[in-house]
Parts: C-alpha cells; structure tokens; sequence
C-alpha cells in the first residue's frame, strides 16, 4: 500500500499546534520569573516583553516564522508526489562501466590473468607468447577430446589450441587427468576472461561457445561465436586466417 504525503491541512495544523506551543513557553517563562521575584523582593517586576526584550524579539520572529509556514502550507502540498515506500531512483552521481567492446577481426586480444592448473597465476602474455593460438572457449568434454586429438596437427602449423573452462583451477586438473587432454587449459569460474571475449551466455551466464584465432602479433585474425567448428576445419580455418597452408588432412572435398 502506498503511503501519501501529508496533506496540506494536516501539515498546516502541525505547525500551527507548534506555534501554540511555543507561545505557551514563552508566557509561562515570564509567569515564572515574575514569580520568582516577587518572592525575593516583595514586588512583581515588569512582564517579559519588557524586561527581555531581545528574548522576546526572537522567541516572536520564530512564532511568526511558524505561522507563515502554516499559511503557506494550505497553498501548497509538502510533496506532489506521493510516496510508494520504494525508494526513489538514484541520481547519475556515479559513473558506470561502458559495456564491453565487441571484439571484430583486426582487434588486440585482451589482456587477462589467470590461475593455472600448477596452481601458480600466469598471464595471457604467456600463452599467447607461444606464438599463434586458437583459443576455444566453451567447448564440452566430448569437443574437448576432439579438438585436442587434432592437438600436434595445430602445433605442426605452430598453432598452440587453448581451451577456456568456467571450472575452478582443482577441477580443470581433475578433468584434464580424466580426459587425458595435453592442450593449454585455462581456468575461469568467474567468467571474467570469457566476458573479455564477449562469450557469456545471457541466459545461463555461463561460457557460451566461440573460438577466436590469434597471431603472433596479440592481434585476432578469426572468430567464431555460437559453434565450434570440427577439428579438421577448425584447422583449415585456422590456417587460412593465418595465411598458412592448409594440411592436405585438412582440406575438404565438398567445397569448404
């Protein structure tokens, strides 16, 4: 239920209860003090108004002040908008993160760190530093065996495969044992890396699939986002992209 502001005669007779108040005060003070001395000298002294003067001048302009308020109340509200009890939108006091950039062919890979299966943090500068990479991201464990079977007919292009996992770190090591996989893992449970990369499922939030190609240079040269392509023309692609030759395993017979 939503909770409406004061009306104006009920904020009116607020003020106006605070005015009678106030007066109350400043007529018993006198009373008081009159009172008082009449005890000690035998005679009433002259009345508040004249005997502080300044005291009274402010305890009379705060009177007035409350009335004026009062009057002014019945012309307006204290609030033309009622209050829901939700509170109110925020001010752009703060400034927010633009969203990140779509990344094309001809962008810089992003920069990231990352915890590797050794337990130690290691840069993107190091895997990317082993020359060109494919780096495929959201891939399930049966892409994981494929894509990583066609592990030395990458690295024979120089082509390092890097697979990205929304695993923590002790996770990666176990399913990397499991699956018996060789190819560079990276860990990501936050998703950060992947949010880099723009490969995020909106609804799961989880890794959505993409792959992208990158040179030696950090500079991405394809990608992919939705589908991760079958090793072998995964590889084609890769080496096209590169401006490599295609391996003769590699290419297709129906026109690819």
């Amino acid at each position: 239920m939503d909770i409406g502001a004061p009306t104006r005669p009920e904020f009116s007779n607020r003020l106006r209860l605070l005015a009678f108040l106030a007066l109350r005060v400043l007529l018993f003070d006198g009373t008081k003090e009159r009172a008082q001395d009449l005890r000690v000298t035998g005679r009433a002294a002259p009345f508040l108004f004249v005997e502080a003067p300044m005291r009274t001048v402010t305890w009379m302009a705060g009177l007035f002040l409350l009335m004026a308020g009062a009057a002014q109340a019945e012309d307006r509200p204290l609030s033309s908008t009622p209050f829901s009890g939700q509170t109110p939108p925020a001010r752009n006091w703060i400034m927010v993160e633009p969203p990140t950039t779509r990344l094309v062919v001809g962008d810089q890979a992003p920069e990231f760190s990352y915890l590797g299966v050794d337990g130690m943090w290691h840069r993107a500068a190091d895997l990317l530093g082993q020359g060109r990479v494919v780096l495929i991201i959201g891939a399930d464990e049966a892409e994981l065996r494929a894509q990583d079977g066609a592990r030395d007919a990458f690295l024979d292009l120089g082509i390092v495969p890097a697979f990205l996992l929304d695993m923590r770190p002790g996770s990666v090591a176990s399913l990397q044992r499991r699956l018996g996989l060789k190819s560079a893992l990276v860990s990501d449970p936050q998703r950060a890396i992947a949010e880099l990369y723009n490969s995020v499922d909106p609804v799961t939030a989880r890794h959505a699939p993409a792959f992208f190609v990158v040179d030696g240079a950090h500079t991405i040269r394809a990608l992919c986002h939705g589908a991760i392509l079958p090793p072998d023309r995964l590889l084609a692609l890769s080496a096209r992209s590169l401006g490599l030759p295609v391996p003769q395993a590699a290419r297709p017979t129906n026109g690819f």
